[in-house]
């Protein structure tokens, strides 16, 4: 992972931000709040990753949200306005937004997981819970780390298998005719497709419990949850990483008791019902700039970086 201006900061800050992210996303079921976490996430994801990101979203959470914006109309009838019939069944307007709203939602969340795997390696989230529950920090990060491994090892499994089955097997030819010859030339290419698969997750699941055990045996011989122990790498907690996790904090908190006190209210069924005022139009701020936080800090950034190359 390159250094980021936002990666300077301390986990735990990092941390703080992602998880206050996450919860106002999911807490806050209003149209405006979800708008704002998704157009802030994909920006954040784009401002780390660039035509990645982009290719991710419309790859993955694109694909989620518009299949959550079609499932939900069609199998829930909730709702007092009519759009249209399919058959005998309704299709109601507030099915429809409450679809929306369920996909933002969705989409938000993956993204905000997406830049959470961008910022918060295995040794940044084992600095943050280390010393507190030092085992299940090494299983989760163990977890995280164990995905994306996990898939390039398979690719590689795969690859060794083509090699050595000559790039394939085919299957005999029936003399009896083409016809019959194809059909069984396509039985064949998938009984070997399937017993190609069963090789490779069995080849995968071997290197899986290897891999498991030659970690732990690791992490023992480094004395690993033992007191007094050190990280590889020593983040030291200052009084920016202070200020940033107050100001996180204190924003987050500010935009929850928008929607205690009814700023966020906002209802599907059985009609919609979304209240404007200057609660929503406060806590939409706050959201925005909680969300903006990392954006600023980067660009923060690179607005010192071009100033002092300036000076050169």
């Amino acid at each position: 992972m390159e250094t980021t201006a936002f990666t300077k900061y301390h986990p735990l800050v990092n941390f703080i931000f992602f998880i206050a992210a996450i919860v106002l996303t999911v807490v806050i079921f209003h149209p405006v709040a979800l708008a704002i976490s998704l157009v802030m996430s994909v920006l954040l994801a784009v401002r780390f990753d660039g035509r990645k990101a982009i290719k991710y979203f419309f790859a993955f959470p694109f694909v989620i949200m518009l299949l959550a914006m079609i499932i939900n109309p069609l199998f829930v009838h909730k709702g007092l306005t009519v759009f249209f019939y399919i058959g005998e069944s309704p299709v109601t307007v507030e099915a429809l937004v409450y679809g929306v709203c369920t996909a933002m939602m969705i989409g938000a969340v993956i993204m905000w997981s997406y830049c959470y795997s961008r910022i918060m390696t295995s040794d940044r989230f084992m600095a943050v819970f280390g010393r507190i529950a030092p085992s299940t920090s090494l299983v989760f990060s163990m977890i995280l780390r164990f995905l994306p491994r996990a898939k390039r090892q398979a690719g590689k499994i795969s690859q060794a298998q083509d090699l050595l089955a000559g790039n394939g097997e085919t299957a005999d030819a029936d003399p009896a005719g083409k016809g019959s010859a194809a059909s069984a030339e396509k039985t064949g290419s998938k009984k070997s497709g399937v017993r190609k698969g069963i090789r490779v997750t069995s080849i995968l699941t071997t290197w899986a419990l290897e891999n498991s055990i030659e970690t732990a045996d690791s992490m023992r011989a480094r004395g690993y949850g033992l007191p007094g122990r050190t990280n590889y790498r020593k983040y030291r907690y200052t009084a920016a990483d202070f200020v940033a996790a107050v100001i996180m904090i204190g924003i987050a908190v500010l935009a929850l008791a928008a929607k205690a006190t009814g700023g966020w209210e906002f209802f599907c069924y059985p009609e919609i019902v979304m209240k404007t005022g200057s609660g929503m139009i406060t806590g939409s701020i706050l959201m925005a700039l909680l969300y903006a936080v990392p954006l600023i800090i980067e660009i923060t950034e690179d607005i010192r970086w071009k100033r002092s190359v300036s000076r050169i």
